[in-house]
């Protein structure tokens, strides 16, 4: 149960580094080489996005210590649907339709996959 909720946990751990990365974009001073990147490190979503990006493949490394593949890799798709809807509810970004549908279908598929 425990590897089931580092799996979780590590789905989440990506979403929010992929939001807080997405939320820093703009301040990222690429274009004045290191000294400009150096800078934006300053900005702690860029920072906090780097370490969760960067932390959360060992949490799954743990879990996949003793969770199936097939079931850490299946719970891991959860983050397809977490990153829209972080997206949408704190970006305020739009999702279409086809979207939505891609979404409820990963979400089913997951329901489904766990009867199983």
């Amino acid at each position: 149960m425990a590897e089931i909720l580092l799996v979780l946990l590590t789905g989440l751990c990506t979403a929010a580094a992929q939001l807080l990365l997405k939320s820093s974009a703009a301040g990222i001073r690429l274009e004045e080489g290191i000294r400009g990147l150096t800078a934006s490190l300053k900005d702690p979503r860029l920072a906090a996005g780097i370490i969760l990006a960067l932390g959360a493949p060992f949490l799954y490394f743990r879990a996949l210590r003793t969770l199936p593949l097939s079931l850490a890799f299946s719970l891991a798709a959860l983050s397809y649907v977490w990153v829209p809807a972080g997206a949408a509810m704190l970006l305020k970004e739009r999702i279409r339709p086809l979207q939505l549908a891609g979404i409820t279908l990963i979400a089913s598929g997951l329901g489904l996959w766990g009867l199983g």
